[in-house]
């Protein structure tokens, strides 16, 4: 029978890793759906209601600490219509601690946290896919068919027009991204000239802009971020803080209000957002740890060795340290010097045809991801004939086929995506 693997194509792949990897520590995770079937026997529907009502007004709330805007509105709206999609305990999570310092998956577990989460990206998806176009007519087709400015005052007006532009459309507006991106623009002397160009050329949507500069310049924009960041959640913090003050009263009713209090037992007065901060400053700072750790990885600098093997192991892990602070462009060349020792040491007869096969398919996957889908359909076709070699070869090449699919899907070639 011919078919062509169109849909469920990463649940496919993440089972048969599981099953050649033998993690019995980690079971897989039943779907949402599965598990909203087990629980509806048991939960009467006039409970179901009520948990959802309550969900519903929680993601309003959310919407809020988000920041606001009509973008965040409607991620907030999206994943309320999916709320059959996720578990009855992170909805009662969501509902209980909500989202202010990701309280809530701190008090849920990853299987309750995976419903979630797969409905806010499915609806994060939509709200993009919505937008491309609509962004793509409106600054795109205009940046191209504008002249930028070179340099000189005439440049950063330009700039700052598009950072205000991307932050009612993109960032998703509301004050503190209003805040954040007037503070972007006053600090446009602090950014490279070639930064401020690529900008207004490309937009921030994705990492586009930075594959088109260099480090230096990308850094220049970056620290201008970091430095805005904090001074948007100060001054959001005192304006709250404002508005809050009491208003002046006269004496009689300054009487009044002492003679009910009177009647009354003393009841502490709410917490202001700068108690709130200082609570979550702790948190912060570990966050900050955390990230330096992981660009400390991403930095480390390659052993003292000619051995191939050792070589390979040291690449791959530096590759995936930086996914994961943002470097791609490192990524995908930690990825090629990967393979290019994992050759040699396969070729010695050091590394096992599964565990080469398996490096192929690993830097073929980011290939398709943010690299050359040409390169891609080589390391594929490569770790296809090595993984012929490998003890379990039908396994390991059905993940490989996997990728073709979604290759010759991408070309639009259907015949050669019949398998």
């Amino acid at each position: 029978m011919r078919l062509v693997l169109v849909a469920g194509l990463s649940l496919c792949t993440g089972l048969v890793l599981a099953e050649r990897e033998g993690d019995s520590k980690v079971p897989s995770a039943p779907t949402s759906t599965q598990k909203i079937h087990k629980k509806s026997v048991k939960v009467p529907t006039e409970e179901v209601a009520q948990l959802d009502h309550k969900f519903a007004a929680a993601m309003k709330k959310a919407a809020v600490v988000w920041g606001g805007g009509e973008n965040n509105e409607q991620i907030s709206r999206c994943v309320t219509q999916n709320a059959d999609s996720i578990t009855k305990a992170m909805k009662i999570g969501i509902i209980e601690y909500g989202f202010v310092a990701d309280a809530v998956f701190w008090n849920v577990s990853s299987e309750e946290q995976e419903s979630f989460h797969k409905v806010l990206q499915s609806c994060l998806n939509k709200q993009r896919s919505g937008k491309s176009t609509q962004q793509a007519n409106s600054t795109g087709s205009t940046n191209k068919n504008k002249k930028i400015p070179s340099a000189g005052p005439a440049l950063d007006r330009a700039f700052a027009e598009v950072i205000k532009k991307t932050s009612e459309e993109l960032w998703g507006g509301g004050p503190f991204n209003e805040k954040f991106s007037a503070c972007i623009s006053a600090n446009a002397s602090s950014i490279t000239r070639k930064m401020k160009r690529a900008i207004i050329k490309t937009g921030l949507a994705g990492d586009a802009v930075f594959y088109q500069v260099s480090e230096a310049d990308g850094k220049s924009f970056e620290n201008v971020m970091a430095l805005c960041e904090k001074n948007a959640d100060s001054t959001t913090a005192e304006t709250k803080d404002e508005e809050t003050l009491p208003q002046s009263m006269s004496l009689e009713e300054a009487k009044k209000v002492t003679a009910d209090l009177a009647k009354t037992e003393y009841v502490p007065p709410p917490r202001t957002i700068r108690d709130i901060t200082s609570i979550l400053e702790g948190k912060r700072e570990e966050s900050l740890k955390e990230i330096d750790k992981l660009r400390a990885g991403a930095d480390a600098t390659p052993p003292d060795t000619t051995d191939p093997g050792e070589l390979v192991n040291f690449y791959r892990t530096r590759a995936d340290a930086a996914q994961l602070v943002g470097r791609s462009g490192q990524q995908i060349e930690d990825y090629r010097s990967a393979i290019e020792n994992g050759r040699k040491s396969y070729a010695f007869g050091q590394m096992p045809a599964e565990a080469h096969s398996q490096t192929l398919t690993a830097a073929a996957s980011v290939e398709m991801r943010i690299g050359s889908m040409l390169r891609a359909k080589a390391l594929l076709e490569e770790a296809m004939a090595v993984a012929a070699k490998s003890e379990y070869p039908e396994t390991d090449q059905l993940i490989i086929r996997i990728l073709l699919v979604h290759y010759y899907l991408y070309r639009d070639d259907l015949q050669n995506a019949e398998i």
